[in-house]
């Protein structure tokens, strides 16, 4: 996989933070997920090409079948802690900076995974994290939350983090994930007031990128995989909803900058501000190949509905805080992620 330009590209973004990396300790839950494999590489370079001195433990249920798949993260200085991350046993040594990526797995998700089980994974999981964190007296933790603790009724056109609103509760299917979310970003304010943590939170939206998960419930996904197997893209829907995608190299950028210079016990969300329906993101990709793509629509537009999905983060705390930008356009991202899958 060709991704070393990306990783350069991260450092020149973030070389001055990456000064704060010198022989300090990284624990990372949620390592063997798509945030948690750039990660990893992102430390394999600065390591291995920039010869700053760290040492990263992952947290992961199945250490020997990832290494399997993955040898390239086969280091003697990133060690794989096998566990769960609600009842994983703490290990000794210190521990300088936590970033907490777990989430459920999104085959799991996918396959319907228990509301109940994928709620308390995330809820009761951040709880064991923060008590390590806590033990440990880390720097500084960082935890990945979602965009969609804000649920569907917000009226806002680029959702802010002011925004008060929040997914339908009796629906425990679809609320799962982003009230296990929302809980576990109480636990982290809880704990950054009443131990003096510095903890950082990361609304994460949408994104795209080497590793994503192709064959799951990301449309973005789906069409780069069905354009080469099939030729074709199929929207299950009208194409009028909205969403955003950002580039996984930026996301990488924006939560290390977030996690070092954002303010603790604040909430900054993560994401893409570009708007594009889900019509036009497969005409997007359609037109990153060489051959012809057909696109099909299952059904005509619903004009009463198709106004308000939409989701799109409002960025401006995070650019104005912290200086952040987007640096690579959806085209050129989408790109990247075909030309990683040509050269699997």
């Amino acid at each position: 996989m060709r991704i070393e330009n990306d990783l350069e590209f991260i450092f020149g973004k973030i070389g001055n933070i990456c000064k704060n990396f010198t022989n300090k300790t990284f624990f990372i839950t949620g390592g063997t997920g798509f945030f948690g494999k750039w990660f990893l590489h992102f430390f394999i370079y600065l390591k291995e090409k920039k010869n700053i001195n760290i040492k990263i433990y992952v947290l992961s249920r199945n250490p020997a079948r990832f290494l399997e798949q993955y040898s390239i993260f086969d280091k003697d200085y990133i060690i794989f802690i096998k566990g769960d991350i609600r009842e994983f046993k703490f290990i000794d040594g210190r521990i300088d900076y936590i970033l907490h990526l777990a989430a459920t797995n999104a085959e799991e998700t996918f396959n319907n995974m228990d509301p109940l089980e994928k709620f308390e994974s995330s809820a009761f999981g951040i709880k064991r994290i923060l008590e390590f964190a806590r033990v440990k007296k880390i720097k500084k933790f960082l935890f990945a939350s979602s965009g969609s603790i804000y649920g569907k009724n917000c009226q806002e056109e680029f959702i802010s983090e002011n925004c008060l609103t929040s997914p339908n509760i009796l629906d425990n299917v679809a609320s799962a994930l982003p009230e296990g979310k929302r809980v576990s970003e109480f636990y982290c304010s809880y704990y950054s007031q009443k131990y003096n943590l510095n903890i950082t939170i990361a609304r994460c939206f949408s994104f795209v990128g080497p590793y994503l998960q192709m064959d799951v419930h990301y449309a973005i996904g789906n069409f780069i995989k069905s354009s080469i197997e099939e030729k074709r893209i199929y929207i299950n829907g009208d194409g009028t909803p909205i969403r955003s995608f950002m580039y996984i190299s930026d996301l990488i950028i924006w939560l290390l900058t977030i996690l070092f210079q954002g303010k603790s016990g604040e909430a900054y969300n993560v994401g893409s501000s570009k708007g594009i329906t889900i019509l036009e993101l497969a005409k997007l990709v359609a037109s990153c190949f060489d051959e012809d793509i057909k696109i099909e629509i299952a059904r005509q537009e619903d004009k009463k509905t198709s106004s308000s999905n939409r989701y799109l983060p409002s960025i401006e705390k995070a650019k104005n805080e912290l200086g952040l930008e987007e640096y690579t356009n959806l085209k050129e991202a989408i790109k990247k992620t075909i030309r990683s899958l040509e050269c699997q």
